[in-house]
């Protein structure tokens, strides 16, 4: 088997359980479940001291490794309302921002607004498998896929292909492509590995949420020789009492039932800390992230 079988064969499998993952989470329309989700994002605010603080080890991150320069620019994929775009326009980098769901860079649009950010970023409204490097946007610096990778890996018609989703983002970068994965949090992480998702519940998180099941040795078949790292974020979540609290992961989780309530409550006992402002949980969540220089 030669090395372009064995990228079809590994882009077949990974597509195969990516599709698998959304089928059963019951995404038949990405950009339509996006544009429902914006207005939910619109709450998150990018100058609170956690998004701060999230922001921060995201970008010390990426300059630890390339050493960021004040001319670099920022191709950001699956952009969504602007949690890393607006913070680089706001440090007079040129972003494009490419997302398929209007509604999240309406969100960003206005966003960018209210600082210099928007003197700063390109918008594109399109799928990423659809836009097309030099008609719609030009080649950047640095090309990032922030939570975004399965998204934008889609098309139309939801049919997913990595093998494209990658060689784009390669091939829009002179410098270097990041990949970062969502985390999961120390509470979340309990939960999840004490449910009986046989009851209808939420269903845990997905390889590809936590860890990139397998993009790692299709990144690396393609021959970019990436670099895996983990970076450890800290999450403080505020809340007046405990049962405000359950109440927020039983909401997540979709649970109901009494004895979830105290499996719920009995992982947040291990985690609280009480402050002069109420109940706060330490719940941090460990990224991954795929990387590599061109």
């Amino acid at each position: 088997m030669d090395k372009q079988d064995i990228i079809k064969k590994l882009n077949k499998s990974i597509n195969s359980k990516f599709l698998e993952d959304i089928n059963k989470r019951g995404l038949f329309d990405a950009v339509s479940h996006w544009d429902k989700k914006a207005s939910h994002f619109d709450k998150k605010k990018f100058d609170t001291k956690d998004e701060q603080t999230y922001v921060k080890s995201i970008f010390d991150y990426i300059d630890s490794r390339i050493s960021i320069k004040s001319d670099y620019s920022f191709l950001d994929v699956g952009a969504g309302t602007g949690i890393l775009s607006i913070p680089l326009g706001n440090l007079s980098h040129k972003v494009t921002a490419l997302d398929p769901s209007k509604n999240m860079l309406d969100i960003l649009k206005t966003k960018s607004e209210e600082t210099n950010a928007c003197k700063y970023i390109t918008l594109i409204n399109k799928r990423w498998r659809e836009a097309e490097l030099e008609k719609d946007y030009q080649i950047h610096d640095i090309a990032i896929a922030h939570r975004s990778l399965g998204m934008i890996s889609l098309d139309s018609k939801m049919n997913s292909d990595f093998n494209d989703a990658i060689m784009k983002l390669h091939n829009s970068a002179k410098k270097a492509v990041f990949i970062f994965f969502p985390g999961i949090s120390d509470i979340n992480t309990i939960i999840s590995e004490n449910l009986d998702y046989s009851k209808g519940k939420r269903e845990a998180f997905s390889d590809f949420e936590v860890s990139g099941d397998g993009i790692y040795n299709f990144v690396y078949t393609l021959g970019f020789y990436p670099r895996v790292d983990y970076i450890e974020i800290e999450n403080i979540e505020h809340f007046n009492n405990v049962d405000e609290a359950v109440q927020k992961y039983m909401k997540y989780w979709k649970l109901d039932a009494k004895d979830d309530y105290s499996l719920v409550l009995d992982v947040l006992k291990q985690q609280r800390i009480l402050d002069d402002d109420g109940y706060v949980f330490d719940n941090k969540k460990r990224i991954k992230i795929l990387w590599w220089k061109k």
